[in-house]
């Protein structure tokens, strides 16, 4: 039994454990009952104060978690980020037979604007195109992430070709469409190009590290094919995921 009071000079509540022992006498009844009383309570609020701590130190990780997996120029995940995302909707995607699509996203002659304008200038243009990036991916289960370079990726589960294709429509018009600014000067207006590539869903037998690799080349295939149509233009892979490349017959669609 717990017995609470409060102690009148330091105001603290006191708690007791108690503990009965019966006492018999030489026929076997029980002629009284002794009592022992245990003051726990620097116990008990000692680990009310662990606790606190380790709530505390709980958020601190989560937090440098956070950072840890945060490109600090864009806001977006970065490389690390992203595979942890990726690694993890894959999974559920193939457990739920869900589809799954991923787009590379390249600025369109990048070097040149930051010839032109400089590296500061560069890193300011970087920064606004992930914030396009990010107000275009609304939806709480999706991923943009900062690739490398002027390169970006967005991971799209339960998302099919057709809606791959939609999200990144939708980016390309708003990156178009915006001023990129620096130091209140106005800059040129940069395009992407976006390759595309996904699955209806994954095969059970599939290793998922050779389908992440082979979803990631596909969508590089596409890239490149829209690069090389004249650039501000999105490609489909359309081929199966996870069957054999052939450069020569790629299947890819505008």
């Amino acid at each position: 039994m717990l017995i609470s009071c409060i102690d009148y000079r330091s105001k603290l509540p006191i708690r007791w454990k108690s503990q009965a022992t019966p006492l018999p006498s030489v026929s076997g009844e029980t002629i009284a009952t002794f009592v022992t009383l245990t003051d726990i309570s620097p116990f008990k609020r000692r680990i009310a104060d662990l606790s606190g701590k380790y709530e505390k130190l709980q958020s601190f990780n989560t937090k440098l978690q956070e950072l840890a997996e945060t490109d600090a120029l864009t806001g977006l995940a970065n490389r690390r980020g992203m595979e942890r995302f990726v690694c993890t909707e894959m999974r559920r995607c193939r457990r739920e037979e869900r589809p799954l699509s991923v787009a590379l996203i390249d600025i369109d002659y990048f070097k040149h604007f930051n010839d032109r304008f400089g590296h500061l200038a560069g890193d300011c243009a970087l920064h606004q195109v992930g914030g396009v990036i990010q107000q275009s991916i609304r939806r709480p289960g999706d991923c943009g992430a900062r690739f490398g370079g002027e390169e970006f990726i967005v991971i799209l589960p339960d998302t099919d070709l057709a809606g791959a294709q939609h999200v990144c429509a939708t980016i390309q018009r708003a990156i178009s469409a915006r001023a990129i600014t620096y130091e209140s000067r106005p800059c040129e207006n940069l395009t992407v190009s976006i390759g595309i590539s996904g699955t209806s869903k994954i095969a059970r037998d599939l290793d998922l590290t050779v389908f992440r690799e082979a979803l990631f080349r596909a969508a590089d295939l596409a890239l490149y094919d829209a690069k090389g149509a004249g650039r501000n233009s999105i490609r489909i892979w359309q081929k199966q995921i996870g069957a054999p490349f052939l450069p020569d017959v790629e299947p890819l669609l505008p």
